[in-house]
């Protein structure tokens, strides 16, 4: 019977390896925002005055594998657009009238910005972004001031020093529990 246990262990072990290995490779995993929009409205430059804006979004893998077939699809054509840090895309027209940026591959931890200038209203709406392992998830984003070094080290010591306190009484509890309910 013990024999029987023993394999049984064995297969139950293989499995949740198998289901972990699985889950725990590297993916890539595409996060997209928006850095800025902006409206000039009636610029009086020519004759009727037109509108002009200007919008950019940033695409990163955030994961730790390439992602691969990277498509950036628009309800229509913008008037210009620009990749930064420059990359290699190929641009098509779904049979419905979509424009669709195409890249290749995009490295684990790699980004790049899509800068748009339009002089037509409406404004290109930005359908989705997505690669060959799902949909991007659209992330939102705030600026926030960068500490000086020395700062954000003290804070760090802080918040080790916190928790070390916190684990150490928890500890604490969890004898002093212990012993008045006669475990230990």
């Amino acid at each position: 019977m013990s024999d029987l246990a023993g394999y049984i262990f064995t297969g139950i072990v293989l499995l949740i390896v198998g289901y972990l290995s699985h889950y725990l490779q590297p993916k890539s995993k595409v996060v997209s925002w928006m850095h800025h929009r902006f409206l000039f409205d009636g610029v009086d430059i020519t004759d009727p005055p037109v509108t002009f804006a200007t919008l950019a979004y940033t695409i990163q893998n955030v994961g730790r594998k390439a992602a691969e077939d990277i498509e950036i699809v628009h309800k229509s054509k913008p008037n210009f657009f620009k990749l930064e840090p420059v990359l290699n895309y190929e641009q098509c027209t779904t049979p419905s009238g979509e424009h669709v940026v195409k890249i290749p591959s995009l490295g684990p931890k790699e980004f790049f910005t899509i800068e748009y200038l339009v002089y037509r209203v409406p404004i290109p709406e930005l359908l989705h972004i997505r690669s060959k392992d799902g949909p991007s998830a659209f992330i939102n984003i705030q600026p926030t001031r960068i500490f000086p070094k020395w700062f954000q080290l003290a804070v760090g010591f802080f918040l080790f020093v916190g928790i070390g306190f916190s684990a150490y009484w928890l500890i604490m509890a969890v004898i002093f529990i212990s012993k008045g309910i006669g475990i230990s």
